[in-house]
């Protein structure tokens, strides 16, 4: 079965390399490169909740090794997909529940839809997946598999601050089960467990830290339940919640007639899972802080799917054969809802790049040189400024845009009042996005029936 493993894995890193090579950039991506990657100054240590550290600092030096593009730009988030596919990999090759297990488990947690598009996605969170990943596939019964769990939780931490909680509930399990089998001495087992993440958090993260601003702490949810719901939407695309029903309730009933049976990995994991949840609580009512949504809690994904694998493992007869049927029917509904040309969060963004040229040609043919775009194509218009290639002046914020501008690239969803407000008209609609584009009366005359579109 191993080399089955081993194809399913490399299916999945080929997939995310495709997509970073091939995928429009985003808002939120472009708005990384901008804001803090492609000045002169080192910005990336400015307190923002769109500045994931360790990702912007390795994206400056990317485009700094490489040049500017959706690929080179989107390195360091293949770099963790790389080490999230390979520490899922180990973990699935440990489980002892059958080749029908491991392999479902395995496709459910790298072809997830949802997880897949942040292994892409030039932000922080495949960085922080593939270090959480790491950590928890560690052999923390050496001192040298503590201090790898420990760092790669202290570099998850840096990655993005979002999985903050994660991976003090991470480790703090670890560091328990380690500290219950006694094969590490107690003060190094602690020094191992306190000391490589301070260490790493102070020397990446600590100045971002400091001024990192209250205010930017504004995404997120007001209850368990609403998270919860969120990364259920998250993960099945937008298509109903019913489709995990059964699959949820064969869960927890397997889990009720197994609860003195748990292994102990199964346990680890759903310990993680629950101080995550505890620490959110508890930050929420103290602080309050919100708990989790979609992106935010897309750590829950895997931890989640890797606990019921985890449990699977143990002889149940014909409910043990309907709970791996469960992880089946996941793995199968992972793949039919995988998407290769865009983000679901950014499917607005899908064309970006076609966009980009088409203004390029539209200068080059039709001397057009004032563009604007509204605030869901601003940054990207922006980045592929940078790409190289002949490229434009600067595309104005069209909320700023003054009566000289002669094409505003807007989003029929997100700026539905620009047209007639500013007296527009339409001369070209994507079919792949609500994208449009809209001229000045002058303008317009003179692209009627252009070759550019």
């Amino acid at each position: 079965m191993t080399p089955v493993l081993v194809l399913t894995a490399c299916i999945a890193m080929a997939l995310i390399v495709f997509r970073a090579a091939t995928q429009a950039i985003s808002i939120d991506e472009a708005s990384t490169y901008l804001l803090f990657v492609g000045a002169e100054e080192p910005l990336h240590w400015i307190g923002s909740g769109n500045n994931h550290v360790l990702n912007t600092a390795l994206m400056r030096l990317t485009t700094r090794l490489f040049g500017v593009s959706d690929f080179f730009a989107r390195l360091p988030a293949l770099l963790g997909g790389a080490l999230y596919i390979s520490a899922c990999y180990r973990f699935c090759r440990r489980l002892e529940g059958g080749a029908v297990l491991r392999w479902s488990a395995l496709v459910c947690l790298i072809y997830s839809p949802f997880i897949m598009d942040y292994l892409v996605a030039a932000r922080g969170y495949g960085l922080a997946l593939g270090f959480l990943m790491t950590a928890l596939v560690a052999d923390c019964a050496t001192v040298s598999g503590c201090v790898l769990a420990s760092t790669a939780l202290g570099l998850c931490f840096a990655s993005n601050f979002s999985f903050a909680f994660v991976c003090a509930a991470v480790g703090a399990s670890l560091l328990v089960r380690a500290w219950r089998e006694r094969r590490v001495p107690s003060s190094r087992l602690i020094a191992a467990f306190v000391l490589p993440p301070i260490l790493t958090t102070w020397v990446i993260a600590v100045p971002t830290i400091v001024n990192f601003p209250r205010a930017e702490l504004y995404y997120g949810s007001h209850s368990l339940l609403e998270t919860g719901g969120s990364l259920l939407v998250s993960q099945l695309a937008h298509h109903t919640a019913w489709l995990y029903l059964v699959p949820a309730l064969i869960t927890l009933v397997w889990w009720a007639r197994i609860w003195n049976r748990i292994p102990a990995a199964a346990l680890l994991l759903a310990a993680a899972i629950l101080g995550t949840l505890a620490l959110h609580f508890v930050a929420f009512h103290a602080f309050g802080l919100l708990y989790p949504m979609d992106r935010t809690g897309v750590f829950l994904v895997p931890l989640t799917f890797c606990a019921i694998a985890a449990a699977a493992v143990v002889p149940g007869g014909w409910l043990r054969t309907a709970q791996v049927g469960a992880l089946v029917f996941a793995a199968i509904l992972s793949v039919a809802l995988m998407r290769l040309d865009r983000f679901e969060e950014w499917d607005f963004n899908a064309d970006t790049g076609r966009i980009y040229s088409t203004l390029q040609c539209l200068r080059s043919r039709h001397g057009v040189s004032r563009f604007a775009a509204g605030w869901p194509f601003f940054g990207a218009m922006n980045f592929y400024r940078y790409v190289g290639g002949d490229p434009l002046a600067e595309v104005a914020d069209e909320a700023k845009a003054d009566a000289a501008t002669e094409v505003f690239v807007l989003d029929s969803d997100w700026n539905p009042t620009v047209v007639n407000a500013r007296s527009l008209t339409v001369v070209w609609r994507s079919r792949e996005s609500h994208a449009i584009l809209a001229a000045s009366a002058g303008a317009a005359a003179r692209l009627e029936g252009s070759a550019c579109f």
